[in-house]
């Protein structure tokens, strides 16, 4: 009776153990294979992780084309405001910047007349002339005549600042002495308001005929 229930027990517990070995090597083989899949999949790239990689590229490189759009605008607007014109490209305006001057030239030769109040041309011509000379001679540099400016606009004040003083400093070159304060001020002032209200006029002429 020892001897059976000893055999039983042996054979109960050798196949209690093949049955263990046999989970144990399974769970073995099982163990790889399913690290293995698990690399497989994380070494494996997914659409995202490949389309993201453009999307940044795209973001990055949108302000650099807004910023390059800009850059070539503002080099147009350059090119546009810097080229050169002449009294030529707006030969009305041009003429009536001269009797502006012209008037200026007159009305100060009045001033100084005796009482017969007769005006001198050859004089007014002399006195005009610095300012006129001056005025044409800067005219490519200032814009003043360039068409794609208006007639009353900055680039009026920017001639007559360059301008008005030349002629102040041309005239005392011909007369061979430096003109006083009050009539460099009193120049000023009036070349400013013959110029600018000629050309407020002329613009406002333009304006009503488009």
């Amino acid at each position: 009776m020892r001897s059976a229930a000893s055999y039983v027990l042996l054979t109960i517990a050798t196949l209690a153990f093949s049955r263990s070995s046999t989970v144990v090597s399974g769970f073995l083989v099982v163990q790889p294979l399913a690290a293995r899949s698990i690399t497989l999949r994380l070494s494996r790239p997914s659409s995202a992780s490949l389309l993201l990689p453009s999307v940044l590229q795209q973001l990055t490189a949108a302000p650099k084309l807004r910023e390059s759009s800009h850059l070539a605008l503002s080099q147009e607007d350059n090119n546009d405001s810097s080229e050169l014109s002449s009294p030529l490209d707006q030969p009305v305006l041009a003429l009536l910047d001269t009797l502006s001057l012209l008037a200026f030239a007159a009305v100060g030769k009045a001033s100084h007349t005796g009482a017969n109040g007769a005006i001198d041309v050859g004089a007014v011509v002399t006195v005009a002339f610095p300012f006129l000379a001056s005025w044409f001679a800067t005219s490519p540099l200032t814009g003043v005549y360039n068409t794609k400016n208006g007639a009353f606009s900055t680039t009026l004040l920017k001639g007559w600042i360059v301008a008005m003083p030349l002629g102040c400093v041309l005239r005392g070159v011909i007369k061979g002495y430096v003109p006083p304060l009050p009539f460099v001020i009193v120049t000023m002032i009036s070349t400013l308001v013959v110029l600018g209200g000629t050309r407020f006029i002329y613009s406002k002429v333009e304006e009503g005929e488009e």
